[in-house]
C-alpha cells in the first residue's frame, strides 16, 4: 500500500500478523510469484476501563499497530497526491497541558471520535439509500506525551499563513 518493497516492511508485517491485528486473506499473483495479501482483523479502538486492564506489553503493541497503521495510511494518500486536494484537514499542535487540560482534552477527542462514528453511520445509511459508492476518508485523531520537550526554536508556522509564530 505504501509503495515500499516487501524486504524494508516485512518486520512491521510480521509483527502485526503476529500480535492478530492483520490476518491472510489470500494470495495474489504477480509474475511467476503468489504473493500474500493481508487485511485488518479489527481496528483497534481501546476505551479507557479495557487499557487501564491491559498490561504494558498489551498497550505497547496496540499502539504500535495503531501507529503503523496511521503511518501507513498517511503515507500511501501522501505518494498518492491524496493530500493535494480538497477536502483535507491536517491539523497538528503540541499544546503544554497540566493534568486538568489533559483530561479536557482526553475528553474531547473521545467526544470527536464518537460524532466522528455518527457521521460514518449517517452517510452510510445515506449511501445505501441513495446508490452513492462514497469516498473512503481516513480519519485519526490522536493525544498523547510528546516523545520530546519543549517547541522548536522559531515555533510552528501559524495557521492559514506562512510566518512563523
Amino acid at each position: 500500500m505504501i509503495g515500499e518493497d516487501v524486504k524494508v516492511v516485512r518486520n512491521h508485517v510480521v509483527d502485526l500478523y503476529e500480535s492478530g491485528c492483520i490476518e491472510l486473506a489470500g494470495y495474489k499473483i504477480v509474475g511467476n510469484h503468489r504473493k500474500p495479501v493481508y487485511r485488518a482483523v479489527v481496528l483497534p479502538v481501546i476505551s479507557d476501563e479495557v487499557a487501564r486492564k491491559m498490561t504494558v506489553e498489551e498497550r505497547h503493541d496496540v499502539s504500535g499497530a495503531i501507529t503503523q497503521g496511521i503511518l501507513a495510511e498517511t503515507v500511501c494518500s501522501y505518494r498518492n497526491g491524496k493530500l493535494d486536494v480538497d477536502p483535507v484537514c491536517l491539523l497538528w499542535d503540541a499544546p503544554n497541558l497540566d493534568a486538568q487540560g489533559e483530561e479536557e482534552m482526553h475528553a474531547h477527542l473521545i467526544t470527536s471520535w464518537e460524532e466522528a462514528q455518527r457521521i460514518h453511520a449517517n452517510a452510510t445509511n445515506r449511501m445505501a439509500e441513495s446508490g452513492e459508492v462514497g469516498q473512503t476518508t481516513f480519519v485519526g485523531l490522536l493525544g498523547f506525551g510528546r516523545g520530546r520537550p519543549g517547541r522548536p526554536k522559531g515555533g510552528y508556522f501559524k495557521t492559514g499563513n506562512n510566518e512563523r509564530s
